[in-house]
């Protein structure tokens, strides 16, 4: 089968999960005829759906970070339907073509598929920056601090990816024993699931297909915008570079390497 009509032959789920005011429901730019959109949230009637098919998020009385965890780790009950399913973070907005993306992981015959991280290396490197935003306490600290040693006294090296899009492929039984595992290790301690990420990554390596960062990309595809925020300057700088991939790339780099003097680091859940 070719590379087109991999993709254009088969059925496609984007979700995203909103449990409480967390983040708001932002309208995709990219709605080919195969592809749905679901969304979960708290309160539906509250919602504008904005190019979304609604669905009220399961006990959403309870903890919002672990139901949200638990949706986008474990997936949901459409996935024997399609033939990819994206997971996207509430921050998120598509305003580009997946086209090429799914392809890709769908020709790896890979259960899941992670972009890299964007601007650090290790988990080392996002644990150091969780410390600094003060996202985790001292005792949560210690234990990821633990569990990371463990590795490193192996000789493991751990890779850190971007866990605010995650693809995953339902027909690959591998999938079912990745999602286990990584919701195994991020209730062990539930505070950043992409800090157990690389763990079940490095574990299942040959069932992960890595593609660098979206950032990288000269055609602008996601956008991401502060969380609980409309993003409206955001917004209106990709407008104006949008058809012109050049100078958007050349923001990109800019932003990239000066964003801990411009701004803290903002890391997808």
């Amino acid at each position: 089968m070719s590379p087109v009509n991999r993709f254009k032959s088969g059925r496609h789920l984007i979700y995203t999960v909103i449990a409480g005011d967390y983040d708001s429901l932002k309208r995709p730019l990219w709605r080919p005829q195969n592809v749905d959109y679901v969304a979960f949230v708290s309160e539906p009637e509250g919602y504008e759906a904005r190019g979304w098919r609604l669905s009220e998020v399961p006990n959403h009385g309870s903890n919002p970070r672990l139901i949200n965890r638990k949706m986008k780790i474990l997936g949901i009950e459409l996935d024997n339907e399609y033939d990819s399913l994206i997971y996207i973070d509430g921050s998120i907005q598509i305003i580009g073509s997946l086209e090429h993306t799914i392809t890709r992981f769908l020709e790896s015959e890979n259960a899941l598929g992670l972009f890299r991280h964007d601007d650090r290396n290790s988990p080392w490197d996002e644990l150091a920056a969780c410390n600094e935003l003060g996202y985790l306490s001292q005792e949560e600290h210690r234990f990821e601090e633990d569990r990371l040693k463990r590795f490193e006294e192996e000789g493991i090296v751990l890779d850190l990816f971007d866990a605010g899009i995650v693809l995953k492929n339902p027909r690959q039984e591998a999938l079912t024993q990745i999602s286990t595992r990584w919701f195994e290790l991020f209730i062990q301690n539930p505070v950043r699931d992409q800090l157990s990420l690389p763990i079940v990554v490095w574990e299942h390596r040959q069932d992960v297909f890595q593609l660098e960062h979206w950032l990288t990309s000269c055609a602008p595809t996601f956008l991401r915008y502060p969380h609980n925020a409309a993003g409206r300057v955001i917004k209106s700088v990709f407008w104006l570079v949008s058809a012109c991939p050049r100078p958007f790339q050349m923001i990109v780099t800019f932003a990239r390497r000066h964003r801990r003097k411009l701004a803290e680091p903002t890391s997808l859940p």
